[in-house]
This record gives C-alpha cells, structure tokens and sequence, in this order.
C-alpha cells in the first residue's frame, strides 16, 4: 500500500534528500545537486589484483558526456584518495555542469613503473567506453583530468591513446583508449631538466635504462609560458585534439576556481 504525505512544498526537497539518503548511501550531495556514487567497479585485473574506479553521475541535468579522472600524486593512488582530490580539483562543479565522473585508481610506484601504470589507463579508458551505454554517456565525447602525477597520465593519454585490437576475445580490449579532450593541472613534464635546466628527475640511476627508453620522446621538450613543447604540439592532431589553450588560474583554498 502506497502513501501520500501531504506536507508544504518547501519541505519536499529535504524530506526528498534524507529518503534517498536512507535508501542509498551512495547519493551525494555536490552544492546542492544530488549525485549517485558507485564505488570499486573492476575496470581490470593484473597480477592478482583488482584495479578499480568510482562513478560519480549527476541525478539532475546529464550533459551525455563523460570525463575520466585520474587519481594521481607522486603516480601513487588509492581509493582513500578520491575524496581529497575531488575537493581539490573542484569536481563538484563537473557534476553541476552535468559530466559523468569516472575516477579511475591505478597500480602505483614503487611496485609499478610508470609505463605500467599507463596501461591501466588504457585498460580504463577503454571500460568506460565499453560500457558508455550503461552510465549514460557518448562513447565518443570522453575526456581526461588530473593534477600533479594526474595532470601528467592525462597529457599521456591524450597524445599516445591507443587503437582497439579487433581480434582479441575481450570485448573492452576491441574499444580505443583514446580521449577527446584532456585538462591537466599543474603537472610535471619535463623530465629533463625537471628541478632547474640540466637535473632531470629521471636518470640510469632512479629508474632503469629499459623504462628510460620506452617514454615517448615528448616528454623531456622542455616548456615555455604561453608554449607546449614542440614534438608535444605535433602529437596533438594525430590523436584528436585539435588545439591546446594554457589556461593559469589562481588557486581557492578549495581548488581551481571555476570559470
């Protein structure tokens, strides 16, 4: 038997909002717009262990499009993780503006290198596509984001995504890893010269000469205000992107400010 509580309209919302709350413990609350959390689903698996990605989608107004959020600093990340960085980067705004979140967590450093790491950023991108149909999102409007080790996975993946391969059995594996757009906040990328010209932060001695030699070359351009590094600027056309803007914006004790 089904009931009507006949109250004023101003309590609807809040009677509304505790119900939802009771029912679902993942909805949220992102300045006043109601969002649902879906926590540790399993993008993949290696080395006996389960990588996983939390899904943020807007319960209000849907924009269809979906924005992968690389949980990132120091290229360590962990689930624990996700909250900060979601106020640090001002993600509450995204879901106001109606973008699927998926933050993504990733094998970290020390036991994964950073090359390992890119993988499974492949392997993400590449689920989320996949399933684009089931969160609500177009399968060809995906962007990245990231700060710090973050901000750095993100230009990777938006200069070097790759094609899917057609002939393996897994169907998300068939998907591309490339991305539409990428926003990359403060992040490291020149390696070579990364404390002042001529200390890179990665030489024989702090990672070996294998994992040197696998980065893509784009990496030690160095770059200038106002510039991206010049092989950088070439790569950009040739996954989809079609121009980069060099955005500086204050910071707010909660973050990026939005615009």
């Amino acid at each position: 038997m089904l009931y009507q509580l006949c109250l004023p309209m101003k309590f609807t919302f809040p009677l509304l909002f505790v119900a939802l709350v009771l029912i679902s413990p993942s909805v949220g609350v992102a300045d006043g717009n109601l969002f649902k959390r879906e926590k540790e689903i399993i993008y993949g698996r290696k080395h006996g262990l389960a990588m996983t990605l939390d899904v943020f989608q807007p319960l209000g107004k849907r924009n269809n499009r979906g924005i992968v959020f690389v949980i990132s600093g120091g290229w360590f990340s962990a689930n624990h993780k996700i909250e900060e960085a979601f106020k640090v980067l001002n993600c509450a705004e995204l879901i106001n503006l109606g973008y699927t979140l998926f933050a993504v967590v990733h094998g970290s450093q020390p036991k994964f290198t950073v090359p390992e790491i890119r993988q499974d950023m492949h392997r993400a991108v590449r689920f989320i596509r996949h399933n684009a149909k089931t969160y609500g999102i177009d399968s060809e409007q995906i962007g990245i984001l990231g700060g710090s080790a973050g901000g750095h996975l993100s230009l990777m993946q938006g200069t070097s995504g790759l094609d899917g391969d057609p002939d393996v059995s897994d169907p998300v594996e068939r998907q591309s890893s490339r991305v539409q757009a990428v926003v990359a906040y403060f992040p490291p990328t020149d390696f070579l010269n990364y404390g002042g010209e001529g200390e890179p932060t990665i030489t024989s001695a702090t990672c070996p000469t294998a994992i040197i030699r696998s980065w893509p070359r784009w990496i030690s351009t160095p770059t200038t205000a106002g510039k991206i590094g010049t092989s950088e600027s070439r790569a950009m056309p040739k996954c989809g992107i079609d121009s980069v803007r060099l955005l500086p914006r204050p910071m707010s004790p909660r973050g990026m400010r939005p615009r």
